[in-house]
């Protein structure tokens, strides 16, 4: 659980200093959607608990930055190749 905490709060941080006077930033996000994601902390999903930490970040990511999104392991079980752009980055 620690290890999940310092990654969301690593990806907080750095979305975070994408905000201070620059022009617009490419960002991509990258979900881990594998079977492993489905183990529990404290009973609750650890890809629940990606997905929440994720609205959160966006709400304070700056209209004009560019997000995009790719996720891997949600098609095809136990498939290291299965990495999918889902969302190229744009504002």
């Amino acid at each position: 659980m620690a290890g999940l905490a310092r990654s969301v709060a690593a990806a907080i941080l750095l979305l975070s200093m994408t905000t201070f006077g620059f022009a617009a930033n490419k960002v991509i996000i990258i979900l881990d959607a594998s079977g492993s994601m489905w183990a529990q902390i404290d009973g609750k999903p650890k890809l629940e608990i990606a997905r929440e930490s994720l609205r959160t970040v966006l709400q304070s990511v700056p209209g004009d930055d560019e997000i995009g999104f790719m996720a891997y392991g949600h098609r095809q079980k136990g498939s290291c190749a299965d990495i999918e752009l889902i969302v190229p980055p744009q504002a």
